[in-house]
């Protein structure tokens, strides 16, 4: 039942994500082709944000995929 759910939000995921392109193309656009390190990833993650809904943001920047490491959720899925 868990794989199930995740493929739906998975599939959920990667449709916002087009619908969002099709629907604001230049602003994704600039979203996309910003690049950031992962240090200045690192240097502005809402700590505070974190802190207010009690996320250890220590281990969400731990966590974080290195960005030429990023694939899509549905790949992860399909393996």
């Amino acid at each position: 039942m868990q794989s199930r759910s995740a493929f739906t939000c998975g599939m959920l995921h990667s449709i916002g994500q087009l619908l969002i392109r099709l629907a604001m193309p230049a602003e994704t656009a600039s979203i996309d082709e910003a690049q950031q390190s992962d240090d200045e990833i690192r240097d502005t993650f809402p700590r505070q944000v974190a802190q207010s809904i009690a996320l250890d943001s220590e281990a969400a920047l731990a966590d974080l995929a290195a960005l030429d490491s990023l694939s899509s959720g549905l790949d992860g899925l399909l393996e």
